[in-house]
């Protein structure tokens, strides 16, 4: 399942559903740590960070780091979804808008 900072929605209410896109949301996460110096959802609970991944929207990393540029963030965001179906399909689509600048 992996810790509780990186976990899918999915992952949270249903293992069994699982997809790549899981995987997405924990690189969506890596991301906007490496971008920001921390997790989108610090709680300091680990069932409140769960709450947070199932119901809050990811914050937008441009208000924790000034001059980030929104084509970054929009990656990171779209990572982030909720959905699973509004994420990437893999890894490797995320990567390429990145460098694409989408």
């Amino acid at each position: 399942v992996g810790t509780f900072d990186y976990v899918a929605p999915e992952q949270i209410r249903n293992a069994s559903e699982v997809t790549r896109q899981a995987d997405v949301y924990s690189l969506g996460v890596l991301l906007f740590e490496m971008c920001t110096g921390r997790v989108p959802f610090q709680t300091g609970n680990p069932a409140a960070t769960l709450i947070a991944h199932l119901q809050q929207p990811a914050p937008d990393p441009r208000e924790l780091r000034k001059g980030l540029p929104p084509d970054i963030a929009h990656v990171c965001l779209r990572a982030l979804e909720k959905d699973p179906k509004n994420r990437y399909k893999t890894a490797g689509e995320m990567a390429a808008a990145l460098s694409d600048g989408d």
